[in-house]
């Protein structure tokens, strides 16, 4: 076992200020739980190899690798993190990890109804007319969608009658309900579905949405 300490910024990292020294080389490493690494101690995680090698061999300046996983993040909640957060580090160098495990179906709202619902309250970007639009942003709160009973409704919906809740989204009604019962379509799980040969609407749109959001990033 190992303990995971938050600094005050909110990442599991040591405390780093946002004022960069003048012989200090900044690495910002965005990510999710791969970056976070709750599975082992902070020291052996790569991000912490990584700022411990690059020291052992360049004396000449001081290398600072900057850990921002964050759990359940997709490619989209690290692109707001950079843009009101991660910046203000002044990094020297930004490092997008991507999990093709998840990440894909994080990015697609659809998706995630159907794969990773404990994660509709957030914000999500989506793709329209070519142009990256962000929606549920600021986040509103989160008092209805943890109440008992809205969770007993909304999973009981989602899971028996998916049709339904799909057939209300028309009229802009259940849109954060979420869709267990597709979860498995013609007996293949939605997260192997990453790995088909041809992608259905719903798979397109999710690599359609990550490619410009890491594309957005060199903007």
């Amino acid at each position: 076992t190992h303990d995971i300490s938050i600094n005050s910024k909110g990442l599991r990292d040591k405390e780093r200020s946002y004022e960069k020294a003048e012989n200090v080389y900044r690495i910002l490493i965005l990510g999710d739980s791969v970056v976070f690494g709750h599975q082992v101690a902070q020291e052996h995680r790569f991000t912490d190899l990584l700022e411990a090698k690059l020291n052992q061999v360049n004396h000449q300046i001081r290398y600072e690798v900057i850990n921002a996983g964050v759990n359940g993040y997709g490619t989209g909640n690290e692109f707001l993190f950079f843009v009101h957060e991660g910046f203000k580090y002044k990094p020297d160098l930004v490092i997008l990890t991507f999990f093709m495990g998840n990440d894909v179906m994080d990015n697609g709202h659809d998706l995630l109804r159907k794969g990773r619902p404990f994660s509709l309250g957030g914000p999500y970007f989506t793709l329209e007319n070519g142009t990256l639009s962000l929606k549920n942003y600021p986040v509103g709160s989160p008092i209805l969608v943890r109440s008992s009973t809205y969770r007993l409704i909304s999973n009981v919906a989602g899971t028996y009658v998916p049709g339904f809740v799909r057939w209300m989204n028309q009229y802009g009604l259940l849109n954060k309900f979420p869709l267990y019962g597709e979860y498995i379509k013609n007996g293949i799980p939605l997260h192997v579905r990453l790995y088909s040969e041809f992608y259905d609407q719903e798979w397109g749109a999710a690599w359609d949405i990550t490619r410009a959001l890491i594309a957005k990033f060199r903007d």
